[in-house]
């Protein structure tokens, strides 16, 4: 386990799910939570829906996630995907649960190499698919 900056603990299966995802394109997004108690970062879920929708649907309207979505997307240069790391925090979120995946934010994106795109949310607003594909297409 790796110890982050605010303390937590980031869970073997942080860096084993990313590189499934990474490498072998096995899920289409990941959610990471911090546990009940604080102490670790954990896989929440993971899913190979193609759906952006049901993404948005996973994330809670009162708790914290960490998330990374292969997000894919069309240019005039043909299919292209970014890596994105969402960061959901919303403003419904207890104190001490906004402060712990704030504090532990950078330390957990270390784990994760490669990642393109970079999002902090409070609101789904901020992760309307418009809002992230003008991101991606600015790498």
């Amino acid at each position: 386990m790796y110890t982050l900056t605010s303390g937590v603990k980031a869970d073997p299966m942080v860096a084993s799910t990313y590189s499934d995802l990474k490498l072998g394109h096995k899920y289409k997004f990941i959610l990471y939570k911090l546990t009940e108690n604080y102490t670790k970062i954990v896989l929440d879920e993971t899913s190979v829906e193609e759906s952006y929708d049901q993404f948005l649907a996973k994330l809670p309207e009162n708790d914290g996630r960490y998330a990374v979505y292969d997000f894919g997307f069309t240019t005039a240069d043909g299919k292209r995907n970014k890596l994105v790391f969402v960061s959901w925090v919303p403003d419904t979120a207890k104190v001490r649960a906004k402060m712990l995946y704030a504090s532990s934010k950078d330390a957990i994106k270390k784990e994760l190499e490669g990642i393109q795109v970079e999002i902090q949310a409070t609101e789904k607003s901020e992760l309307e698919w418009d809002v992230v594909l003008e991101k991606a297409q600015r790498f």
